[in-house]
Formats: C-alpha cells, sequence, structure tokens
C-alpha cells in the first residue's frame, strides 16, 4: 500500500470512525503531534531571528556544539 493510500485510509478512519477509536488513535500519537509543534515552532523563531540578523553561522553553531559536548 502506497503512503497515499495510508493517509487517504487513515482521514477516512478520523473523520468516520467512533470517539474511542479517534481517541485511542490520538493517545498514540499524541507524544509525535507535541514534538512536530514544538519542532515546528522552534524553526519558526529560528527563521524570524534569522530575519531579524540574528542569526549564527554553521561554523558558529558547530564551534559551540563541539565546546558543549567536548568534540
Amino acid at each position: 500500500m502506497t503512503t497515499a493510500a495510508m493517509k487517504k485510509k487513515l482521514h477516512y478512519f478520523v473523520d468516520t470512525g467512533d470517539v474511542k477509536k479517534v481517541k485511542a488513535l490520538f493517545t498514540l500519537l499524541e507524544n509525535d503531534i507535541e514534538n512536530i509543534a514544538a519542532l515546528n515552532a522552534s524553526i519558526d523563531r529560528g527563521i524570524r531571528d534569522l530575519e531579524m540578523g540574528l542569526g549564527r553561522s554553521h561554523e558558529e553553531v558547530m564551534a559551540d556544539l563541539r565546546k558543549r559536548y567536548n568534540l
């Protein structure tokens, strides 16, 4: 089954499924949903910082990571 077909079936299930099953599916995916939302917010902040000239170069970030983790 293709990913597109899986998505279509999942959409149908969510739209037509009974409440208990939809709640169970949400509970199963809740952490992933929250992590994705947090990641998107972090990316948005980074883009805003870059647009305001507050960003750092790749080299600066890597130097900080090397220092932090003793690499």
